[in-house]
């Protein structure tokens, strides 16, 4: 498992509903390097949130293995943070920076709140919020509340960010910026990304690889090297583009 931030094998993940298993993820097999960025797409209800949450340790599963930087994974570590799609996941009773500060002071015993202050004022200016440090999440719009939660999951240190279609709920514009600050995040830092979504342009947009999920009994039905470049021509968008939707047409035909 060297070099590998996730490493699945044989995964076997199920559901009961209405007193019957419903099988979501079914031999799963699944390698990702350490810093490297990773899209897994599919169609809606394929299982990529649930294989989110399994990695994240949010999820237990029947069988199989899954190991997150060699480590077999049983519950919830602070080198897995996971984002989602929700709007509003800090903690509305808090401002901004002090949504930072309760993660930095939980997260490492003994430091002094003072420096908690400074290390979340840099957080805060890495996302470009520092002069809305003082403002609470209904204060700010839908973009700025999910630039405050990726600088609150960078806070803990992660080695992996796990993101759940987390700009899904956002405008174009809003989304084309938080999908700048996301790659940029990732090339200045160590660290590994895993974002779920349902849109092929997002994936080619950001990736540097492109894993794609079947739509019954969630397996991977196809993996594509994508050379990372944020303004691709329109004929390598389309290539790319091509290659992926020929996978996922697959399964209707």
């Amino acid at each position: 498992m060297d070099n590998h931030a996730v490493e699945i094998r044989n995964l076997l993940k199920k559901y009961k509903v209405a007193n019957t298993e419903q099988c979501v993820l079914k031999d799963l097999n699944l390698t990702i390097s350490e810093h490297e960025f990773v899209s897994l797409l599919g169609y809606t209800g394929c299982g990529k949130s649930t294989l989110l949450r399994v990695i994240c340790g949010l999820e237990s599963y029947e069988d199989g293995e899954v190991f997150v930087f060699g480590n077999k994974i049983t519950k919830p570590t602070k080198d897995n943070v996971l984002i989602y799609q929700d709007l509003n996941q800090l903690f509305p009773w808090k401002t901004a920076i002090k949504n930072i500060v309760y993660v930095l002071l939980k997260t490492n015993k003994g430091m002094k709140r003072k420096e908690a202050i400074e290390r979340a004022e840099q957080f805060l200016d890495d996302v470009g919020l520092k002069k809305f440090a003082n403002y609470y999440p209904h204060q700010m719009s839908g973009g700025m509340r999910q630039r405050c939660a990726v600088a609150r999951a960078l806070s803990m240190n992660p080695k992996m960010l796990l993101m759940d279609e987390p700009f899904s709920a956002l405008d174009e514009l809003n989304r084309r910026k938080l999908q700048e600050l996301c790659r940029k995040v990732f090339e200045n830092s160590n660290l590994t990304v895993l974002f779920v979504t349902h849109s092929v342009d997002e994936s080619i947009t950001l990736s540097d690889k492109v894993i794609v999920m079947g739509k019954d009994e969630g397996n991977i039905i196809g993996v594509l090297e994508n050379t990372y470049q944020y303004n691709k021509t329109e004929g390598e968008r389309m290539n790319m583009r091509n290659k992926i939707m020929k996978i996922l047409n697959s399964q209707y035909t």
